[in-house]
């Protein structure tokens, strides 16, 4: 972390920190674009670009209508809504895949070399 008196360790942690959260947030646009499309049936994402970015946008005025409300959300809400989607979710998955047997593509591959 960087010191409050070096102002320009400070000021490479927040570009780099607000660097990330864009490419976070480009990487789920694009996801978001690229799955609909395919979804959807279309040949190409591009067309569903400018709709959902509309729909996000407004979805998130929604969501929060001031920073009031945002550092409200992160204070109360956000350990259990996190929980759900970071750690109960991902180890149901785990669990899930290890009951019904399921095996890596790893352990499949070793396995079909040694036979």
């Amino acid at each position: 972390m960087a010191r409050q008196d070096d102002p320009g360790g400070y000021a490479l942690l927040l570009v780099t920190w607000f660097g990330a959260t864009a490419v976070k947030a480009m990487i789920w646009f694009y996801t978001l674009t690229v799955v609909s499309a395919q979804w959807l049936g279309l040949r190409s994402h591009r067309s569903l670009s400018l709709p959902l970015a509309v729909a996000t946008a407004a979805l998130a005025i929604m969501l929060h209508r001031s920073a009031a409300d945002v550092r409200a959300f992160i204070r109360f809400s956000w350990t259990p809504y996190s929980a759900v989607f970071e750690v109960i979710l991902p180890l149901g998955l785990w669990a899930l895949a290890a009951c019904s047997g399921r095996r890596s593509t790893q352990e499949a591959k070793l396995e079909r070399q040694t036979a």
